[in-house]
Parts: structure tokens; sequence; C-alpha cells
């Protein structure tokens, strides 16, 4: 009998803080010849990075039939006043990132909008799509992630301190959403 040992993958940056000789050869070619040099002066610090999907030694986090929610959080006045849902590096790499083929996920970490769907399950008998321009999940910033949609929110009547919860339908490909608990 043979025994398969199953890993699972994950995304991550990778970081590269020094230059390879081509790269500063090309840029001092560039640079003479055009007499005009784009990159950084001398000194400043060299950093690009990029998405990589590597093998996790850890298996993905267990899905709780009972308790799927993955992404939890309270809104604030600025998310409600933007129509957006500010989201941790971590929760979009483990639990949203990591179900998505490497391509999409690149697309992420380039910063574009890759629009997505989002079930709004509050009220469980009778769930709300949202899709289209208003819905897409977008890297701004640095490590900063935002799922957007104003449709959402002004609908549900979110106010500051609401407490809500997300996780990401792998099989459904769409984030599911929930208040939790509305102010009165």
């Amino acid at each position: 009998m043979i025994s398969k040992t199953l890993y699972s993958t994950k995304k991550t940056f990778y970081y590269e803080f020094l230059r390879t000789k081509e790269e500063e050869e090309e840029e001092e070619e560039s640079c003479s010849k055009s007499r005009i040099c784009m990159s950084e002066p001398a000194g400043d610090q060299y950093c690009r990075r990029q998405l990589v999907e590597i093998r996790d030694v850890f298996p993905p986090p267990a899905a709780d039939s009972d308790d799927p929610w993955r992404i939890k959080k309270s809104i604030n006045q600025h998310e409600i006043d933007l129509g957006i849902i500010e989201l941790e590096w971590d929760d979009v790499f483990e639990h949203v990132l990591r179900y998505w083929k490497m391509g999409l996920a690149n697309y992420i970490a380039m910063g574009v909008k890759v629009h997505v769907i989002i079930l709004d399950v509050t009220q469980e008998c009778s769930p709300r799509k949202y899709d289209g321009q208003d819905a897409y999940l977008q890297l701004v910033g640095k490590d900063e992630f935002v799922l957007a949609c104003m449709g959402l929110i002004k609908d549900r009547n979110l106010k500051a301190g609401d407490e809500i919860s997300l996780y990401w339908d792998d099989k459904a490909a769409c984030f599911r959403f929930r208040s939790i608990n509305v102010e009165t």
C-alpha cells in the first residue's frame, strides 16, 4: 500500500532586497542612454516583492460547519462613509487567497480590483446577492485589503460599532456576509 502525503499550499509575498548584477547593469545602461535616470538615487533602499505559492506544512484551517465565519470585525464610521469593509492581511491570505488560483491572486497583489460576489445571508430565508461593478476585493497601500460593497452597507443600514462576519465560500466562489448584531 502506497501512502501519499497531501500538502496544502498558501500564498505569501517573497521579498527581494538586493538587485542582481544584471539589473544594476541594465539600469546603468538605460540611465546613460537616456541621460535621465528613473530609478531611486544611490543609497535608497531597494525592495521588490512578488506573490508566490508555497507548500504549507500546516493544514488549512478546518471549516467548522456550525460556525464557518472566519473573519469577524466591528465596522467603523470611515468604512461606512466609503462603502468598504477593511480586511486584515492575515485574514485575506489565510481565509481567502489560499483558495484562489494563483493568476487571480496575482491581480490582487498588483492592486487590481477583482470583482466578487457577496451573499448577504443575515436573513437566511432570503439571502441577497451583490455583484457587478460595486462589489470587489482590492489591495490598497502595502498590506491593506478592502472589500467594497456600498449597496450592502446601505441596504443593511450598518452603523459604526456593528459587528459583522464573513467567510469565503470556496464551493460557491463567493463571500458570505452576516450582520451579527446591529446597534439600535
